[in-house]
């Protein structure tokens, strides 16, 4: 199943990106991450080419139409930030399959 992954542009290129993407594939997950340098490289020129956010969007957008479903990062205090539900609301809207990533550090069972 190919997924797209959505997390903040905040949490890009750190070990929280990189232990989502290892679980994902762990699971047999084929992850679009729209942090991938391609995807990056696409979106640096549409903006050096003068597009607009919305533009940017529909790409994105584009992207999770590839996929068979979105698996998404909340923040740790249970809030889904506005960048993420968007593409959280766009899947639900095309009836795909919509999971959140657990968080570990500092839960424990009891």
């Amino acid at each position: 199943m190919k997924v797209y992954y959505s997390h903040t542009v905040e949490s890009y290129n750190t070990e929280q990106e990189d232990q989502d993407v290892d679980l994902m594939g762990r699971l047999g997950l084929n992850v679009l991450n729209p942090n991938s340098p391609d995807i990056q490289e696409r979106i640096r020129i549409m903006r050096e080419c003068g597009q607009t956010e919305q533009e940017i969007r529909a790409f994105l957008d584009q992207q999770i139409d590839k996929c068979e479903g979105v698996a998404f990062r909340g923040l740790s205090d249970g809030s889904i930030p506005d960048e993420v539900w968007v593409e959280v609301e766009k899947a639900q809207n095309d009836r795909k399959p919509v999971f959140e990533l657990p968080f570990y550090e500092g839960r424990h069972s009891g």
